[in-house]
């Protein structure tokens, strides 16, 4: 399993490709959020390729700041952030905004366990990563980080489809059944730093699963009738 695809062993010994959890839910893209973000950048007389060229913002070097952060925990290799070339008060509300990841992680005993470990499932034949699998507040969570203005519906089905992977691949991971997902949002210019808390068994997740099943069942016949 590599950044190059996901594979599984069929009956006659022989690898096969399956798809990325990216690839089922590109295939049924929720527009919502690009839709928004496509109607802003017209209002702003922006054309696509102006709009394209996006400097970095706060949420995205939040994220980096995050994951640099998780990469000391889990006694990774890190790299150190040059932050000499962006602008101050990008820099400054990234800073804020870390400062309430560190609030957050304190208060809820944040202990992470896998940060982008791939798996697979046999049962529904797709593979995926993670962000993050970790312990909050003694329970198994699937943590997910997003540079958005919100979380939009694709998430959900994302969340699910990552959450079933850690369910099938619990025994292997040496770790106890998912208790719920978090997603979190870092704001993309401001120092936002908002978390949910959904319970994998709640009717949300629920839904999610049932849905992200079915998307997958549609990418098997979608591939047959292109074919």
């Amino acid at each position: 399993m590599s950044r190059r695809g996901y594979y599984l062993t069929n009956d006659e010994g022989k690898k096969e490709r399956i798809p990325s959890v990216s690839s089922i839910l590109k295939m049924f893209g929720d527009n919502e959020a690009l839709l928004y973000w496509a109607n802003n950048q017209g209002q702003e007389g922006k054309s696509l390729a102006d709009a394209r060229k996006v400097p970095l913002g706060a949420g995205s070097l939040t994220h980096a700041m995050i994951w640099d952060d998780i990469k000391g925990m889990l006694g990774e290799e890190r790299e150190p952030l040059n932050l000499d070339d962006i602008d101050i008060q990008i820099v400054m509300n990234a800073k804020k905004a870390f400062q309430s990841y560190e609030l957050w992680k304190g208060s809820v005993g944040f202990e992470p366990l896998y940060a982008e470990h791939p798996l697979t499932s046999k049962a529904m034949r797709f593979g995926g990563r993670p962000d993050l699998i970790a312990k909050v507040m003694n329970q198994v969570v699937l943590v997910d980080w997003k540079a958005a203005k919100g979380i939009y519906t694709n998430v959900y089905f994302q969340l699910a489809a990552y959450g079933m992977l850690i369910e099938e691949n619990k025994e292997e991971l040496e770790i106890e059944s998912l208790g719920a997902v978090v997603p979190v949002r870092l704001g993309k210019e401001d120092a936002t730093f908002d978390h949910l808390h959904r319970p994998w068994d709640s009717n949300t997740m629920r839904a999610a699963r049932e849905g992200f099943t079915r998307l997958r069942s549609m990418y098997d016949i979608v591939k047959v009738l292109k074919s």
